[in-house]
């Protein structure tokens, strides 16, 4: 078996490197998103229950997209 070129393995690592930088900041950013959608479902579930027991009709959800502004 040959072994990889020490080179050329820093080499690709130089060059992927700023690539993979963006796609960590984008999965922390969506895990913080996902976190804090999570946390507005919750209470608005909970407004909806008290909204119901007070014998209002409950208030509509956004989805996630919707929350973050994508439509």
């Amino acid at each position: 078996m040959k072994k990889p070129n020490l080179q050329k393995v820093l080499c690709l690592f130089a060059v992927a490197a700023p690539l993979l930088q963006g796609c960590v900041v984008q999965r922390i950013m969506d895990s913080e998103d996902r976190k804090h959608y999570s946390e507005y479902r919750m209470h608005a579930e909970r407004l909806n229950m008290e909204r119901e027991k007070a014998g209002l009709s409950a208030q509509s959800i956004q989805t996630f997209a919707e929350w973050k502004g994508k439509k």
